[in-house]
């Protein structure tokens, strides 16, 4: 590749990174006929980059205008680089296709957005310019290049008071505001000291700072995430995994000191080039993704029939819209649909066109289901021949047209055509068929003008083949054979000859255990077949289809039965996965029908330092189980236990990284737990649920149901606080849990009952009761002082 083209596509980013791959990538995007001399930074910039001395020097050639384009290119038979080991990365922008096939119809449109991996957050050894709205902040780094009359190149950090301070120029503040208009800021500064009029200057951003973004709500990762500035609220959220089930694509709030700042909307991203939806975050900023208010579904001849999230103010008018229009085979007089509505599920009719001419709209409900029909593949206009015809099928009818022109249409009659008789289908007006029989040799002789009927449309002519009224034979195989099916008999067919119509045995036939079954003879003196008993051959064979020469002369006879039968202990591989962190995760086939957990994780090479034990999990896909809860410490002690789980084909074991925080949810006094849905806190060793709750969620709210906190440990676990009484002990915590605290249950009203004299036999029941309190507080404190051991 030619290295000095490559210089020029690095430079026009100025990101400190000259690896091969990243050029290639640069190659890839941009056009080289696109380059412009103020594009290339100076040249003490490039050696700042570690661009060779021989590179700067063509660089700085096409900087000063001393060469083209064109010119470079000449000279670059004079460089010899081999780049043919370069590795191309390209990230495409998403697109949306005007119709999209095999889209999953009950997913939310827009949410797969945030899933695609091609769309990655950006990171300080990306290519990537500064959009013109990018803002300015403190750490970041900006190249100020000057050439022509006046020459000038520096590189400067914007400190923390907001300002860069270039030598005799003086500060600029910069902080807060965008990088367009910092751009003309410090072009304005710099011309009151150099003669910019004569000379040209490239201001760009070189290095970006890190930031932390808080990203909670309906996000499949909520939490706190590093990330570079240059990333947008849209790429953050890929960060967090995206956007959940339950989750809004129509109303992201960013909010900043408590108070949101903009709201973000993501058909607005995709349907509009030149909105700017996606917006730049601040140190410290909230992602709030809120549950997703109305949904409604369109099925049927559209182009994206998917469910869509509308505002309160949109309708009909944009889900048809946002599903891309109608296909050109929909029904648009009438539209169907479906409401909850009362109790019940209703069908109503929505005449579109109708609605489109007198410029209205159609109010939806969330839930709502819009279903657009297709136009039937009916023809209208046309006749049909089928049968020995050398072609067949549907022609165009016309008026005063015959049976001698549907023949010519189908360019005549096969040679085993019967020309006897043949038969005309009609439809009757009342809809039903009558059979008109036509002579064909007299049609095609023209030796009875009567004969050529006049067609009618819908007509079908039916024209017979000779075979069709002699007896046809077959044979049949089935079992491990590559094509089982039936095959036409002919005369002398040997076994042999069958086997190698059906393909050849698969490797899991059992090459002793092929059985021929036959229920008729075939008589040779009468030319028919008689009935006979039942025949079972069983027949040796070879997998080659070698066969000994006694049974290669095994003929078969019509309607004879071959079963090829499998090998029983003959099974294909079982695979199952395992990620994440064990020293060689991938794809694993088991080594016997009953290998279990802890031998796979060992084949695996064990653990890696960072795995969280704990928190692993299997999920088998067989049979829909689901997710499936591990106890790794029980299935270690004894490896033939029930906790070392026999794994089944498909099986998914995933071991997360060591996490050493503890989630809580739930109805605790953290101020604005309502929008943040749960803090995270660091884990301390021993200690239980409400200590987490009193440390870090400012202890319980007063709708809090104490006795129903839960932990929910990392491997599935759900541990119960106990209550004995007046008193509760709450579960202990470990690392990577989720304490959740619910609300109060709606206590039933007690019903008052009226007062019984007491009589002797209660009297004892009030003593008995007292004794069993006792012993039931006495319990209570052995079972409290051994939990606290």
């Amino acid at each position: 590749m030619r290295s000095i083209l490559l210089v020029i596509l690095l430079t026009i980013f100025l990101i400190p990174d000259s690896s091969a791959q990243i050029m290639n990538r640069a190659m890839k995007q941009y056009n080289l006929e696109d380059i412009k001399p103020e594009d290339i930074p100076s040249a003490a910039t490039l050696r700042f980059m570690g661009v060779p001395e021989e590179q700067i020097e063509k660089a700085m050639e096409f900087k000063e205008g001393r060469k083209t384009i064109g010119e470079l290119e000449r000279d670059f038979d004079m460089i010899n680089e081999d780049t043919s080991e370069i590795e191309v990365i390209e990230v495409p922008a998403p697109v949306i296709p005007d119709v999209v096939d095999n889209v999953d119809e009950n997913s939310i449109f827009g949410k797969d957005y945030f899933k695609n991996t091609n769309i990655k957050i950006y990171q300080q050894s990306d290519f990537t310019k500064a959009p013109a709205n990018y803002i300015i902040g403190p750490e970041d780094i900006l190249s100020i290049s000057v050439w022509g009359y006046s020459e000038y190149d520096g590189e400067f950090k914007v400190d923390s008071d907001g300002y860069i301070k270039p030598k005799d120029i003086g500060r600029i503040y910069l902080k807060g505001i965008p990088f367009e208009r910092a751009q003309s800021l410090i072009a304005s500064k710099f011309s009151n000291y150099l003669d910019l009029r004569n000379s040209q200057i490239a201001i760009t951003l070189i290095y970006s700072r890190t930031i932390t973004v808080n990203i909670v709500g309906e996000v499949e990762n909520p939490g706190s995430y590093s990330i570079a500035a240059i990333n947008t609220a849209f790429n953050a959220l890929i960060a967090a995994g995206g956007i959940n089930d339950l989750g809004s694509v129509r109303n992201i709030f960013i909010k900043r000191d408590g108070k949101t700042i903009k709201t973000l909307d993501v058909y607005e991203f995709l349907f509009n080039p030149d909105s700017r939806e996606d917006y730049f975050l601040q140190n410290n900023d909230y992602i709030f993704v809120p549950k997703s208010a109305k949904i409604v579904r369109i099925r049927g001849e559209v182009s994206r029939p998917m469910a869509y999230e509308l505002k309160k103010t949109e309708h009909l008018k944009a889900l048809i819209k946002y599903a891309g229009g109608f296909k050109p085979t929909a029904i648009t007089t009438s539209l169907h649909l479906q409401r909850y509505m009362n109790n019940q599920l209703i069908i109503l009719d929505i005449a579109y066109d109708s609605l489109m001419k007198m410029n209205s709209n159609f109010e939806l409900l969330g839930g709502d289901t819009i279903f657009v029909s297709k136009i039937p593949d009916i023809l209208s206009n046309f006749v049909e021949i089928e049968g020995a015809v050398k072609r067949s099928g549907k022609f165009e009818f016309y008026e005063g047209m015959k049976v001698s022109d549907l023949l010519s249409k189908a360019e005549g009659l096969l040679e085993k055509s019967y020309t006897d008789r043949a038969y005309l289908m009609r439809v009757k007006p009342d809809l039903s068929n009558i059979y008109i029989p036509v002579k064909l040799d007299e049609v095609l002789m023209g030796s009875n003008p009567a004969a050529d009927l006049k067609l009618q449309q819908f007509d079908k002519l039916r024209v017979f083949s000779k075979n069709e009224f002699s007896e046809l034979y077959t044979v049949s195989i089935d079992g491990a054979v590559r094509k089982p099916g039936l095959f036409l008999y002919g005369d002398n067919m040997t076994l042999k000859d069958l086997l190698y119509f059906s393909g050849g045995l698969k490797p899991e036939a059992a090459n002793n255990r092929i059985e021929i079954s036959r229920i008729i003879n075939y008589d040779e003196s009468v030319k028919r077949g008689v009935p006979s008993m039942t025949v079972i051959e069983i027949i040796e064979i070879g997998k080659d289809l070698s066969i000994d020469f006694e049974s290669e002369r095994i003929t078969l006879l019509p309607f004879d039965k071959v079963y090829v039968r499998e090998t029983p202990d003959f099974k294909m591989q079982r695979s199952i996965t395992i990620t994440g962190e064990v020293k060689y995760p991938g794809l694993y086939s088991l080594k016997s029908a009953d290998e279990r957990m802890t031998g796979l994780i060992k084949r695996a090479g064990g653990f890696t330092k960072e795995a969280f034990v704990d928190g692993m999990k299997l999920f088998r896909s067989q049979n829909k189980t689901g997710f499936v809860f591990v106890d790794y410490e029980m299935a270690i002690k004894k490896t033939d236990s029930k906790y070392n789980y026999i794994l089944e084909d498909g099986d998914e074991i995933m071991i997360p990284r060591l996490n050493e925080l503890v989630k809580i949810r739930g109805h605790v006094n953290y101020p604005g737990m309502d929008t943040i849905y749960q803090i995270n806190t660091p884990y301390l060793g021993g200690r239980r649920a409400n200590f987490y709750i009193n440390s870090y969620g400012a202890g319980f709210e007063r709708e809090a149901k104490k006795a129903r906190t839960y932990v929910q440990l990392p491997s599935g676990y759900v541990r119960n606080t106990k209550n004995f009484g007046l008193f509760k002990v709450f579960p202990k915590v470990e690392a990577g849990s989720t304490i959740v605290v619910q609300d109060k249950r709606v206590k039933k009203k007690k019903e008052k009952r009226a007062k019984e004299p007491k009589d002797p036999a209660q009297v004892n029941a009030i003593v008995a009761s007292v004794s069993t309190s006792f012993t039931t507080l006495l319990t209570l404190y052995l079972v409290l002082r051994d939990l606290n051991r």
